[in-house]
């Protein structure tokens, strides 16, 4: 009996209401038949590849050695930007070159980036608006299958395309970082992990956000009394009558405002 195939992931904006996702399945398990298919989510926010490309950096430690993850936030569709295959950490990601791949690239120095180009692997029809369908689910099917990454196309030559404000910067004991998402909790998920906190002597950390100071340190949400802010590891949890306030369209911004210097 020969071994499972390791998962593949995706990761869209295509939402549940149309046909997408399941044509991308399609493909891939056409041409890999014993494929697990993992949906991370399809709900990333229209285009928004910074929210996505913080959740992409999040699945490694969670899967197996040799998983495909393909992610498809696209707004450059059908002109020439890159369609990248990458080896990182014992696995595979699949992007457009657009910076979804941004943190796993700056996580990762020695990773191994190609350039999608072999028509070989492909559908022998690429349409100008589904690349995802037409060109990244059969890289990953084939990925799967066990193709070598070179095989795929030529070694990138130059840089991929990296988005600004994805990584915190420290100033002394100061961490101006950025909300990467709000999770359906309510939670404020940051881009500062245990690490950088652990710098700071308990007791002195405190996260501002606009006019609102967070001083509640937490290692567990049921510490922190139902009313009350308050924050454990990297995410942030508001009060009960700040996440009303959300839900009604006061939101966070999820980008960084900083320029990459300490002020």
């Amino acid at each position: 009996m020969s071994a499972p195939l390791p998962p593949v992931t995706l990761t869209t904006d295509f939402g549940r209401t149309d046909h997408y996702v399941a044509q991308m399945k399609g493909v891939i398990l056409g041409l890999a038949p014993q494929a697990a298919i993992v949906d991370v989510t399809h709900e990333i926010p229209p285009q928004d590849i910074r929210r996505a490309a913080f959740l992409i950096a999040d699945l490694a430690e969670a899967f197996p050695p040799g998983t495909v993850h393909v992610a498809v936030v696209d707004p450059g569709v059908g002109s020439d930007r890159a369609i990248l295959a990458v080896s990182a950490g014992g696995q595979f990601y699949i992007a457009p070159d657009n910076g979804l791949l941004t943190l796993v690239l700056q996580r990762h120095g020695d990773a191994d980036v190609v350039q999608i180009a072999n028509a070989a692997y492909r559908r022998r029809k690429v349409t100008s608006t589904f690349h995802g369908r037409d060109v990244m689910a059969p890289a990953a099917a084939h990925l799967l299958n066990g193709l070598p990454l070179r095989e795929l196309g030529e070694r990138l030559e130059r840089s991929p395309v990296q988005l600004e404000g994805m990584t915190p910067i420290v100033c002394g004991e100061r961490i101006e970082a950025c909300v990467a998402w709000i999770d359906r909790f309510g939670h404020l998920v940051t881009n500062v992990d245990a690490g950088l906190i652990r710098r700071i002597e308990p007791g002195r950390v405190r996260a501002k956000l606009g006019t609102h100071t967070v001083s509640q340190w937490r290692g567990y949400y049921a510490e922190s009394p139902r009313r009350t802010s308050a924050a454990a590891h990297r995410q942030l949890r508001p009060s009960r009558n700040r996440r009303q306030r959300r839900q009604r369209g006061r939101t966070i911004p999820s980008r960084s405002r900083n320029d990459g210097h300490c002020r």
